[in-house]
């Protein structure tokens, strides 16, 4: 399996370990076509439990991100059954064995383009906050909700689930 992914970061004026880091998936291609029916998907995370964790992109805060098999699991917490999730990353195919390789084709910085819908996400906001009127303010809120969508999506990276009419 091979996925190609750009790279898009924000940079936090005040903190590294601030910066927003996301993929968005290129190109990719299934070694076999019983992989599409796994519950994997391309993940920015910390997972609990690996083997190849060398062979990973890892930033200074120990978040990882590669292609995670998730194991969807119950606990009984003394009242309560939960559900919950871990992500286990994956290096070769569980079915056929090829090695899964995600190429990072560029890093584009999206810091200036995110602060400009930023301000303009603040600004609405301020005016959506102080308007009186009604009309004026369901405008001021659909275009809020707008960019809310818009800053959103700097946050998500691709799924492979997601696209997979490619």
């Amino acid at each position: 399996m091979k996925i190609d992914v750009e790279k898009w970061i924000i940079h936090d004026k005040k903190n590294k370990a601030y910066d927003i880091i996301s993929y968005r998936i290129l190109n990719k291609q299934f070694c076999c076509e019983g992989i599409k029916k796994l519950p994997i998907d391309i993940k920015y995370t910390v997972p609990q439990y690996d083997e190849s964790f060398d062979e990973c992109d890892e930033d200074d805060c120990g978040v990882t991100f590669g292609v995670m098999l998730l194991e969807l699991y119950s606990w009984y917490d003394g009242e309560d059954t939960q559900e919950d999730e871990r992500h286990y990353i994956i290096s070769y195919c569980p079915l056929c064995g090829e090695k899964i390789e995600i190429n990072i084709i560029k890093e584009v910085d999206k810091t200036e383009e995110y602060n400009d819908i930023k301000s303009k996400y603040d600004e609405i906001h301020e005016k959506w906050r102080k308007c009186d009127s009604k009309k004026k303010s369901a405008g001021l809120e659909n275009k809020w909700r707008e960019l809310s969508n818009q800053i959103n999506n700097y946050h998500v990276t691709d799924s492979i689930k997601e696209r997979e009419d490619d």
